[in-house]
């Protein structure tokens, strides 16, 4: 017998032939062949040819369920915006007794004719009217008054005045009821009163001072009209006693969340909420809407009242937020927090500057964001990651409502090591500045650089002083020449890492085209 590839080609060209041979003479092994092959060809054309047509169909049905939430959706903004716009023309009058009385800009001008108009009406002799020195063009400084006299609203300038009027005592005495009630909010300090008989009868003279409240800048008006900065109890006292603005006005900002039947649920972000496994082990399906949304914020309140503390917000964004996304962010980073175990409570005054630039150190270290989360929870201070969510254009958030312990939770948004430790020096200054201001949460949206809070402002020149001092920075080349080499000399010189001093030298000097190796991109 054949060895070797001769033999085995042998043994198999007769093996076929047999083969050949039996298929030949039995018809049964054939019908059996041709019924095999004939099913693995639906096999193959049900594999290649339905399977994309199911999957577009399946695709298709999907993409209908979209478009039918899509449409749920802009049918409950169009009715929030009738209802917007009914509430407008209901408060339209108050709207502009605002506008008229509540300026960024004292206005002498308008009081005094306020006041001549009040002393005609009422018989009385106006002498004399003085109002104190007031910046008509440019930032007034804020005047401090003395614990004497009844305090501003918060942030508030103000402009004095001094009234003499002369006439009789209910004519006197209607002029100061009507002075009280004037369209320009006033606030009576003072009220000297001097009486003499002359040929006509007694004669009162009446010296009134007080002061006249303004807003402010600009920018204050702005991030009040805008919802940054929320009008003050004071602020709201003054409105209505001075317009007439009954202060439910002002505090209902709007109808949702003021109660739990005002909560539109389907506004939730549930699809990211179920991706990010924010339910646990609750099973979508067997849930409402509401059971879900109220299990998820039960650890620290109801819906209504996590939105609730959202009033008492500043924002830093030019951007429309999604107030419900950002709630639901707010309470899972309050509950990751709550969750630390807390070695002291935080001491007012432990972070400054010194603190900052401690912090700002450990940005050389490999994992020092890492050393960072656990330094500051060493001071009482918890730090949480947790990415923003879909429209909300987040980069941190400062929560100071438990004064025990300051939260701070970042979202890495752009994951670089420069902003990642601005952003954190920023959030500290919040916690270093503003622990007993009347607002409890900053949100932050770094892009926007249009800064006219003065919280904001401090806040970004304290954070920048931690990182990079203004008399270092002054006198280091990299100021003026954009070099990798000059960034990391600087760098060395501060024992800090060298992406903070890059990303300030591209900030400082808009050379965004620069030095974007040093900026520890995805390192974070």
């Amino acid at each position: 017998m054949a060895t070797g590839w001769r033999g085995s080609y042998y043994r198999y060209k007769e093996l076929f032939l047999n083969i050949s041979v039996l298929y030949k003479k039995r018809a049964d092994l054939r019908a059996f062949l041709e019924i095999v092959l004939s099913i693995v060809a639906v096999i193959v054309f049900v594999m290649f040819a339905l399977k994309p047509t199911a999957l577009t169909i399946i695709s298709l049905v999907q993409q209908i369920k979209e478009e039918r939430k899509t449409l749920s959706t802009l049918t409950q903004k169009a009715n929030d915006l009738q209802k917007a716009g009914t509430l407008l023309a209901q408060n339209q009058r108050y709207i502009d007794n605002i506008n008229t009385a509540v300026s960024s800009a004292p206005a002498p001008d308008m009081f005094m004719k306020q006041i001549e108009g009040l002393s005609a009406r009422h018989s009385v002799d106006l002498m004399g009217l003085v109002v104190s020195d007031v910046v008509l063009i440019g930032s007034p400084k804020t005047i401090r008054i003395s614990g004497e006299l009844e305090p501003l609203p918060e942030s508030a300038n103000e402009m004095g005045y001094s009234i003499s009027v002369k006439g009789s005592f209910s004519n006197i005495d209607n002029f100061m009821k009507e002075l009280e009630k004037l369209r320009v909010i006033s606030t009576i300090d003072s009220v000297t009163v001097n009486s003499s008989v002359t040929e006509s009868g007694r004669v009162i003279v009446a010296v009134i001072s007080g002061r006249v409240p303004y807003l402010g800048s600009s920018g204050k008006v702005s991030e009040v009209l805008s919802h940054k900065r929320p009008l003050s109890l004071s602020m709201m006292r003054k409105l209505e006693s001075g317009l007439g603005i009954p202060a439910k006005v002002l505090l209902k900002t709007s109808e949702e969340f003021q109660t739990e039947k005002d909560i539109s649920w389907n506004n939730y972000p549930i699809k990211e909420m179920r991706d990010r496994s924010y339910f646990g082990e609750k099973a979508l399906e067997k849930s409402t809407l509401k059971e879900l949304i109220e299990d998820f914020f039960r650890p620290i309140g109801s819906p209504a009242y996590v939105v609730g503390m959202l009033r008492k917000t500043y924002y830093r964004s030019k951007k429309p937020i999604n107030k419900y996304s950002l709630a639901v962010w707010s309470a899972y980073v309050i509950k990751k927090a709550n969750k630390i175990k807390y070695p002291i409570k935080f001491q007012k005054g432990s972070v400054d500057l010194e603190f900052m630039r401690k912090v700002a150190k450990l940005s050389v270290e490999f994992n020092g964001p890492l050393l960072a989360r656990d330094l500051l929870i060493k001071y009482g201070i918890g730090l949480i990651i947790e990415p923003h969510f879909s429209n909300t254009y987040l980069d941190a958030m400062t929560i100071l409502t438990n004064k025990d312990h300051p939260i701070i939770g970042l979202t890495i948004r752009q994951d670089r090591l420069d902003n990642f430790w601005f952003t954190l020096m920023h959030e500290l200054a919040h916690v270093a500045l503003h622990l007993d201001n009347p607002i409890n949460l900053f949100y932050d949206d770094l892009d926007d650089k249009d800064v006219s809070s003065e919280e904001e402002g401090a806040a970004d020149k304290l954070a920048g002083e931690a990182l990079i001092p203004e008399d270092k920075w002054i006198n280091s080349p990299a100021r003026l020449i954009p070099s990798p080499i000059a960034a990391q000399s600087l760098a060395r010189e501060l024992g800090v890492h060298p992406a903070i001093v890059a990303g300030k030298m591209r900030h400082e000097n808009a050379r965004y085209r620069y030095l974007y190796a040093l900026l520890g991109q995805g390192e974070v």
